[in-house]
Protein backbone atom coordinates (compact mmCIF):
# COMPACT_ATOMS: atom_id res chain seq x y z
CA UNK A 1 0.00 0.00 0.00
CA UNK A 2 1.56 3.53 -1.15
CA UNK A 3 0.30 6.39 0.88
CA UNK A 4 0.79 9.72 -1.08
CA UNK A 5 -0.70 12.98 -2.24
CA UNK A 6 -1.26 15.22 -5.25
CA UNK A 7 -1.58 18.42 -5.24
CA UNK A 8 -2.04 21.39 -7.95
CA UNK A 9 -3.40 25.12 -7.48
CA UNK A 10 -7.10 25.44 -9.13
CA UNK A 11 -7.91 21.72 -9.14
CA UNK A 12 -6.07 18.49 -9.12
CA UNK A 13 -6.97 17.03 -12.81
CA UNK A 14 -4.53 13.73 -13.20
CA UNK A 15 -6.93 11.59 -11.77
CA UNK A 16 -10.33 11.04 -12.64
CA UNK A 17 -12.23 10.09 -9.22
CA UNK A 18 -15.28 9.84 -7.23
CA UNK A 19 -16.89 7.57 -4.39
CA UNK A 20 -18.16 5.24 -6.95
CA UNK A 21 -14.75 5.16 -8.15
CA UNK A 22 -13.86 4.16 -5.06
CA UNK A 23 -16.23 1.39 -4.63
CA UNK A 24 -14.78 -0.16 -7.97
CA UNK A 25 -12.14 -0.20 -9.88
CA UNK A 26 -10.47 2.91 -7.82
CA UNK A 27 -9.50 6.39 -9.72
CA UNK A 28 -7.72 6.42 -12.84
CA UNK A 29 -5.15 8.25 -15.22
CA UNK A 30 -7.06 11.10 -16.68
CA UNK A 31 -5.19 11.03 -20.34
CA UNK A 32 -6.18 14.62 -21.24
CA UNK A 33 -3.78 16.48 -19.80
CA UNK A 34 0.03 16.32 -18.86
CA UNK A 35 1.12 14.08 -15.94
CA UNK A 36 1.13 10.81 -16.17
CA UNK A 37 2.79 8.39 -13.05
CA UNK A 38 2.68 4.85 -12.41
CA UNK A 39 5.22 2.67 -9.50
CA UNK A 40 8.04 0.42 -11.09
CA UNK A 41 6.98 -1.99 -8.65
CA UNK A 42 3.69 -2.27 -9.55
CA UNK A 43 -0.21 -1.40 -10.11
CA UNK A 44 -2.86 -1.48 -8.15
CA UNK A 45 -6.27 0.24 -7.25
CA UNK A 46 -5.74 4.04 -6.25
CA UNK A 47 -8.44 4.83 -3.95
CA UNK A 48 -8.92 8.44 -2.62
CA UNK A 49 -10.02 9.47 0.73
CA UNK A 50 -13.31 12.07 -0.68
CA UNK A 51 -13.20 13.26 3.16
CA UNK A 52 -9.53 14.66 3.40
CA UNK A 53 -9.34 15.39 0.29
CA UNK A 54 -10.15 18.91 -1.33
CA UNK A 55 -9.94 20.07 -4.63
CA UNK A 56 -6.62 21.12 -4.95
CA UNK A 57 -5.41 18.53 -2.74
CA UNK A 58 -6.38 14.53 -3.25
CA UNK A 59 -5.16 11.90 -0.37
CA UNK A 60 -4.73 9.07 -2.07
CA UNK A 61 -3.61 5.34 -0.95
CA UNK A 62 -2.55 2.82 -4.01
CA UNK A 63 -2.95 -1.19 -3.12
CA UNK A 64 -0.64 -3.08 -5.53
CA UNK A 65 0.67 -6.32 -6.10
CA UNK A 66 4.43 -6.44 -6.31
CA UNK A 67 5.97 -7.07 -9.58
CA UNK A 68 9.28 -8.34 -7.62
CA UNK A 69 9.05 -11.49 -9.24
CA UNK A 70 9.55 -10.60 -12.97
CA UNK A 71 12.40 -8.59 -11.61
CA UNK A 72 15.99 -9.37 -12.81
CA UNK A 73 18.69 -9.00 -10.42
CA UNK A 74 22.66 -9.62 -10.79
CA UNK A 75 22.58 -10.13 -7.37
CA UNK A 76 19.93 -10.18 -3.96
CA UNK A 77 22.21 -7.07 -2.92
CA UNK A 78 20.25 -5.20 -6.00
CA UNK A 79 16.61 -5.61 -4.84
CA UNK A 80 15.52 -2.28 -3.11
CA UNK A 81 13.46 -3.34 -0.01
CA UNK A 82 13.59 -0.05 1.83
CA UNK A 83 11.29 2.63 -1.25
CA UNK A 84 9.58 2.09 -4.01
CA UNK A 85 9.71 4.20 -7.23
CA UNK A 86 7.31 6.27 -8.25
CA UNK A 87 8.11 7.27 -12.04
CA UNK A 88 6.38 10.01 -13.86
CA UNK A 89 6.29 12.48 -16.86
CA UNK A 90 5.12 16.08 -17.36
CA UNK A 91 4.83 17.03 -20.85
CA UNK A 92 6.94 14.49 -21.89
CA UNK A 93 9.91 14.89 -19.49
CA UNK A 94 10.59 11.81 -17.49
CA UNK A 95 11.13 12.27 -13.38
CA UNK A 96 11.19 9.88 -10.79
CA UNK A 97 10.69 9.54 -6.15
CA UNK A 98 11.62 7.47 -4.46
CA UNK A 99 8.93 7.13 -1.57
CA UNK A 100 10.09 5.24 1.46
CA UNK A 101 8.59 1.96 2.54
CA UNK A 102 7.97 0.92 6.33
CA UNK A 103 7.52 -2.19 8.24
CA UNK A 104 5.95 -4.89 5.92
CA UNK A 105 3.16 -6.67 7.05
CA UNK A 106 3.39 -10.06 8.64
CA UNK A 107 2.09 -12.83 6.67
CA UNK A 108 1.01 -16.46 7.33
CA UNK A 109 0.91 -19.40 5.23
CA UNK A 110 -1.65 -22.16 4.73
CA UNK A 111 -1.24 -24.71 2.85
CA UNK A 112 -3.35 -27.84 0.86
CA UNK A 113 -3.07 -31.34 1.09
CA UNK A 114 -1.90 -31.25 -2.69
CA UNK A 115 1.15 -28.58 -1.73
CA UNK A 116 -0.60 -25.38 -2.73
CA UNK A 117 0.22 -22.53 -0.52
CA UNK A 118 -2.00 -19.27 0.67
CA UNK A 119 -0.26 -16.51 2.35
CA UNK A 120 -2.35 -14.20 4.64
CA UNK A 121 -2.05 -10.54 6.03
CA UNK A 122 -4.71 -9.15 8.00
CA UNK A 123 -5.51 -7.13 4.32
CA UNK A 124 -4.72 -9.34 1.76
CA UNK A 125 -4.06 -13.26 0.39
CA UNK A 126 -2.43 -14.15 -1.97
CA UNK A 127 -2.58 -17.96 -3.90
CA UNK A 128 0.67 -18.71 -4.67
CA UNK A 129 0.40 -22.09 -6.52
CA UNK A 130 -2.06 -23.79 -8.49
CA UNK A 131 -1.45 -27.45 -7.16
CA UNK A 132 -4.70 -28.61 -5.92
CA UNK A 133 -6.99 -26.47 -7.26
CA UNK A 134 -6.47 -26.46 -11.07
CA UNK A 135 -6.22 -29.44 -13.09
CA UNK A 136 -4.06 -27.47 -16.03
CA UNK A 137 -1.32 -25.85 -13.84
CA UNK A 138 -1.13 -23.58 -17.58
CA UNK A 139 -3.42 -21.84 -16.30
CA UNK A 140 -1.77 -20.24 -12.83
CA UNK A 141 -1.25 -17.07 -14.82
CA UNK A 142 -5.04 -16.62 -15.49
CA UNK A 143 -6.27 -18.38 -12.40
CA UNK A 144 -8.52 -15.58 -11.70
CA UNK A 145 -10.94 -16.34 -14.37
CA UNK A 146 -11.34 -19.82 -12.13
CA UNK A 147 -12.18 -18.46 -8.86
CA UNK A 148 -15.29 -20.02 -8.02
CA UNK A 149 -15.34 -19.40 -4.16
CA UNK A 150 -13.01 -18.09 -1.68
CA UNK A 151 -13.92 -17.97 1.73
CA UNK A 152 -12.44 -18.22 5.31
CA UNK A 153 -13.83 -19.97 8.56
CA UNK A 154 -12.82 -18.75 12.01
CA UNK A 155 -12.20 -21.25 14.62
CA UNK A 156 -15.52 -19.66 16.12
CA UNK A 157 -17.39 -21.34 13.32
CA UNK A 158 -18.28 -17.69 11.78
CA UNK A 159 -17.51 -17.38 8.08
CA UNK A 160 -15.88 -14.50 5.40
CA UNK A 161 -17.40 -15.30 2.28
CA UNK A 162 -14.62 -13.36 0.22
CA UNK A 163 -16.33 -14.17 -3.11
CA UNK A 164 -18.17 -16.32 -5.05
CA UNK A 165 -18.92 -17.13 -8.70
CA UNK A 166 -21.78 -19.62 -10.12
CA UNK A 167 -20.28 -20.74 -14.08
CA UNK A 168 -21.99 -21.27 -16.58
CA UNK A 169 -20.01 -23.84 -18.06
CA UNK A 170 -17.17 -26.59 -17.48
CA UNK A 171 -14.67 -24.52 -18.29
CA UNK A 172 -15.00 -22.12 -15.40
CA UNK A 173 -15.16 -19.31 -17.84
CA UNK A 174 -18.55 -17.62 -17.73
CA UNK A 175 -20.32 -17.06 -14.66
CA UNK A 176 -24.16 -15.76 -13.45
CA UNK A 177 -23.14 -11.81 -12.99
CA UNK A 178 -26.49 -11.16 -11.17
CA UNK A 179 -25.38 -14.10 -8.83
CA UNK A 180 -21.68 -13.01 -8.18
CA UNK A 181 -20.40 -12.07 -4.54
CA UNK A 182 -17.39 -9.21 -4.24
CA UNK A 183 -16.13 -9.07 -0.71
CA UNK A 184 -12.81 -7.76 -1.48
CA UNK A 185 -11.65 -4.39 -2.27
CA UNK A 186 -9.74 -6.01 -5.58
CA UNK A 187 -8.18 -8.51 -7.11
CA UNK A 188 -5.65 -9.32 -9.81
CA UNK A 189 -3.58 -11.89 -10.88
CA UNK A 190 0.29 -12.47 -12.84
CA UNK A 191 3.18 -15.22 -12.16
CA UNK A 192 3.34 -14.64 -8.89
CA UNK A 193 -0.20 -15.74 -7.74
CA UNK A 194 -3.52 -13.99 -7.24
CA UNK A 195 -3.93 -11.08 -4.70
CA UNK A 196 -7.06 -10.49 -3.15
CA UNK A 197 -7.57 -7.53 -1.12
CA UNK A 198 -10.12 -7.68 1.69
CA UNK A 199 -13.12 -4.94 2.37
CA UNK A 200 -12.07 -5.72 5.91
CA UNK A 201 -9.52 -6.49 8.83
CA UNK A 202 -8.71 -10.14 8.90
CA UNK A 203 -7.46 -12.01 12.07
CA UNK A 204 -5.08 -14.35 10.89
CA UNK A 205 -4.87 -16.07 14.18
CA UNK A 206 -8.49 -16.85 14.39
CA UNK A 207 -8.77 -18.30 10.82
CA UNK A 208 -9.73 -22.42 11.10
CA UNK A 209 -9.17 -22.80 7.35
CA UNK A 210 -9.28 -21.15 3.88
CA UNK A 211 -11.32 -22.78 1.37
CA UNK A 212 -10.49 -22.05 -2.64
CA UNK A 213 -13.36 -23.43 -5.31
CA UNK A 214 -13.86 -26.49 -2.42
CA UNK A 215 -10.10 -27.01 -1.65
CA UNK A 216 -9.15 -26.25 2.24
CA UNK A 217 -5.85 -24.96 3.41
CA UNK A 218 -4.95 -25.20 6.88
CA UNK A 219 -2.29 -23.40 8.70
CA UNK A 220 0.91 -24.89 7.41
Amino acid sequence: VAEYTLEKKGGVDCLNYSELDNQLKGAWINENQDLKFAFKEGSGKIYVDMEKSTKDKLYCYEYMASNEVNFVSVSSAEKIKDHLTLSYSIKGTEEKVEIPVKDAIKTTEFANAKGGDIEVSPIAMRICSPKGILTNEDNFYNMIDYLGKVEITYKDGSKYLVEKRTYLDENLKEHKADEEVANFTYDCGGDGGVTILFNRLVDVSQVEKISVNGVDYTLK
